[in-house]
């Protein structure tokens, strides 16, 4: 991987896991990005203190103004920061939005966007790896995701009660099975 020559970081907020798990393969096609983590409301010192600290140059804030408000991101803007918002309606969107980002993957773990520990387990392995995590509803996985994993080495994490059975029948019907 390269490394972080252009400076950016990676702002998730820390209230809501799912944005922050999405980012973990984000991170290695910005050289490693660090990922920093930040409240709705308000750019916090600690966090204003660290992009000045790593010479930011470039925030890449992921979701929407509920996740990080207009006033973190002015914030950013104010200390000569350049910004780009990854973000969709709903945390299962703003989650294929950052996939699209990672370009062609070696793979996809398919995890819960509601229940975080599997997809926390594999973000590392994913990240390292040139693997996308894209997070689905226990019972429900969008058209959109569904076609993301089109003829791509699939892997669900989690048993049933995270991801149905009817989403693993879905996916092996388009996909097949390794």
């Amino acid at each position: 991987f390269a490394a972080n020559t252009e400076k950016t970081v990676i702002l998730t907020t820390g209230v809501e896991p799912a944005d922050a798990l999405s980012a973990g393969p984000l991170s290695a096609i910005y050289g490693q990005a660090p990922i920093l983590l930040n409240n709705s409301g308000t750019l916090l010192p600690e966090v204003k203190d660290e992009l000045k600290r790593l010479g930011a140059a470039k925030v890449i804030i992921i979701g929407g103004p509920v996740a990080i408000s207009p006033n973190v991101e002015n914030g950013i803007i104010s200390l000569g920061i350049d910004t780009e918002r990854i973000a969709g309606q709903t945390r299962v969107e703003t989650n294929l939005r950052i996939v699209e980002k990672l370009g062609s993957v070696e793979g996809v773990f398919v995890a819960s966007a509601r229940s975080f520990p599997d997809a926390l387990a594999s973000a590392p392995i994913a990240a390292a790896n040139n693997w996308a995590i894209v997070l689905t509803e226990q019972n429900n996985i969008s058209a959109e995701a569904l076609n993301y994993l089109k003829g791509k080495k699939t892997v669900i994490l989690g048993g049933s009660n995270v991801v149905s059975d009817s989403i693993q029948k879905q996916i092996v019907q388009q996909n097949g099975t390794e």
